[in-house]
């Protein structure tokens, strides 16, 4: 009779701790954004653009989902998020004195990694 009680309390404690671990990665949701442009020549090839700025929502959005920021080496930025959300995305960037720009949306939801891919192009 008291294996019984401690594997009754083995699964009530098992069953707790995976259901806190769940309940707290509920609360961050992830986005991937990889910046690409095309070569010269408009050909196909994507060639990914560092140091690019991407703008996530509206000037009048919360301060804790808007922001402005840079992809790294690889042309990526991964952020984190404490809710779920649509945003539009605006990537820019110079390149030998030409304006390359574009635009995404993002939705940022629960269960995984929302990624996004934007093709920059020069700016008409």
């Amino acid at each position: 009779m008291g294996y019984k009680k401690i594997l009754l309390a083995g699964v009530i404690s098992l069953f707790s701790v995976s259901c806190f671990y769940s309940c707290n990665k509920d609360n961050i949701y992830k986005g991937v954004v990889t910046v690409f442009r095309t070569n010269s020549d408009s050909s196909i090839v994507k060639i990914p653009v560092p140091n690019c700025k991407l703008v996530f929502g509206k000037d009048d959005f919360d301060a804790e989902i808007r922001r402005e920021v840079y992809t790294d080496a690889a042309g990526k930025y991964e952020g984190e998020w404490k809710r779920e959300v649509t945003l539009e995305i605006q990537a820019s960037k110079e390149i030998s004195d030409v304006m390359y720009v574009g635009k995404s949306v993002i939705r940022l939801s629960s269960g995984g990694i929302s990624t996004r891919e934007i093709l920059i192009k020069p700016e008409e």
